[in-house]
């Protein structure tokens, strides 16, 4: 009927820690990267003073990441394959996306 006091292993108690301050700085981390990703659409879109296709694809992409684990992996899966085609093709995909549409959306 009563609980039976067990001893605590102070390591694992001290690794759990750890293991959640890595987590949140990780979670901080992808706020803030995020947070300037977003900020430099914006500012390409006041430069230029036009919405094109790559800024959507970028915020999109961006909205995307937000999405607890699989906005994580959506993010990985465009930088990886951005870094690719960026190898191969010397463009990335929001230029190639760009020069497919060949004109501003918003303008």
């Amino acid at each position: 009927m009563f609980l039976k006091p067990t001893l605590v292993d102070f390591k694992s108690v001290q690794a759990d820690n750890q293991y959640v301050k890595v987590k949140n700085l990780g979670k901080t981390i992808g706020k803030i990267s995020t947070g300037i990703d977003a900020a430099f659409i914006v500012g390409d879109v006041l430069i230029n003073s036009n919405i094109s296709a790559s800024h959507i694809l970028d915020a999109a992409i961006t909205g995307a990441t937000f999405i607890p684990v699989v906005g994580g992996l959506i993010g990985i899966g465009y930088l990886v394959a951005n870094l690719v085609t960026q190898g191969i093709t010397g463009n990335s995909i929001g230029d190639h996306l760009g020069n497919a549409v060949s004109r501003p959306i918003v303008d």
